[in-house]
């Protein structure tokens, strides 16, 4: 369920796939557009840039894993 939106606000609200892959800590790049399908992150076309972007906020705001019960 791929949602573009066209916006043109401050780029550096938005990241690029492999920034935010970097960010969630993965190794490679497969868990983002499977969190994309699933509707947990969505893409947005920015202006001047031909790249599908994800903004910073909805990266940072994913569920994060509970830590292991020592």
């Amino acid at each position: 369920m791929k949602e573009k939106k066209n916006k043109e606000t401050e780029p550096s609200e938005f990241i690029t796939k492999r920034q935010a892959t970097i960010l969630l800590g993965f190794k490679n790049n497969r868990p983002i557009p499977e969190l994309i399908k699933q509707g947990y992150l969505k893409t947005y076309s920015v202006k001047g840039s031909a790249r599908e972007m994800l903004k910073r906020e909805d990266v940072l705001n994913l569920p994060k894993k509970d830590p292991i019960p020592i």
